[in-house]
């Protein structure tokens, strides 16, 4: 997968007529870490979104599925909220 993102990577950069070099330039990232990511060998997450800023592509980002919340996340979640719990009906008082 990090190979097909190299490669639609360097699709859009060769579309817009720029060098490797101006790429990580323009977003603040060194060579290095830009040719990573262009020959799939990956780079940080911070890089690749600088990369997706500067090529115009963060419509990328919104096609991602939302995160998933793991089922302990959710039982740690629900753990936090204060408890409910019924009126206690009182024997001979005035609620019976």
């Amino acid at each position: 997968m990090m190979e097909e993102v190299g490669d639609s990577i360097r699709r859009l950069r060769l579309q817009r007529n720029l060098s490797q070099e101006a790429v990580a330039e323009r977003s603040g990232i060194s060579f290095g870490a830009y040719r990573h990511l262009e020959s799939g060998e990956g780079t940080s997450l911070r890089s690749f979104l600088a990369v997706c800023r500067t090529l115009g592509k963060t419509d990328w980002l919104r096609t991602l599925p939302p995160p998933m919340i793991s089922p302990m996340e959710i039982l740690k979640r629900e753990s936090r909220m204060p408890r409910q719990r019924a009126s206690a009906v009182r024997k001979g008082g005035r609620n019976g």
